[in-house]
């Protein structure tokens, strides 16, 4: 079994104002390292002999799935969205070598992943169109998100996706992880359902009613 799980995030910015080069980066890693791993390990999983085959497992993320594809996070979701894109790619080119390719979208988990992001505290550029609400948005893109409190503990997440690839038939997508539960319900209802409740948590309702009350003001001028 071949497991990618290297990844990284970026830190929370309109997907306007985002730094190309960095973004680049992050592509780099999330999306193309996916294809050089499981390129470098082919040999080793056409060679496999177990009776189950080889496995390649795609640890992808939820926020590649509406509605975890939340504002301020273009860069990071649209970097997972691509990876769970090649996953089922490979799933498909790879079977007929008997390879099996898993697409594990995790939820949030207890780590020191989003620890660098939360102290960072993010500025929109001067040329924003979001500076029109510049405090509302600066407040949201600046640390902030879930605790590690209200993730899952990381072992309780390994002990049960451990579980879910030891079985004789893994299924071809798997969710863990705090929260991936309500994400793989809501991929079956209709998109744009929780879009009230996402601008209220980013703050987007708020960019909205402002930009209507200056709209007011210069038409009254």
């Amino acid at each position: 079994m071949l497991l990618n799980n290297a990844g990284a995030g970026y830190s929370l910015m309109p997907l306007l104002d985002i730094d190309m080069a960095k973004a680049k980066t992050i592509f780099d890693l999330n999306v193309w390292s996916l294809i050089n791993v499981t390129r470098a390990f082919l040999p080793l999983l056409l060679a496999s002999t177990h009776p189950a085959g080889a496995m390649v497992v795609n640890n992808t993320s939820v926020a590649s799935l509406y509605p975890a594809t939340m504002p301020w996070s273009g860069v990071y979701s649209a970097s997972k969205a691509a990876a769970a894109s090649i996953t089922e790619t490979l799933r498909l080119e790879l079977e007929p070598f008997g390879i099996r390719v898993v697409n594990l979208m995790t939820g949030a988990v207890k780590s020191g992943f989003g620890e660098k992001l939360a102290r960072e505290k993010a500025a929109l550029p001067p040329d924003s169109i979001y500076n029109v609400a510049k405090e509302i948005v600066e407040s949201h893109i600046s640390g902030g998100g879930m605790s590690n409190a209200e993730k899952m503990d990381p072992m309780v997440w390994a002990a049960r996706v451990v579980g879910d690839l030891s079985k004789r038939s893994p299924s071809y997508w798997i969710f863990r992880g705090k929260g991936s539960t309500f994400i793989w319900v809501a991929t079956f209802l209709p998109v744009g359902l929780f879009d009230r409740m996402i601008k209220k948590i980013t703050g987007l309702d708020e960019v909205k009613r402002i930009i209507g009350v200056e709209g007011a003001k210069g038409r009254n001028e």
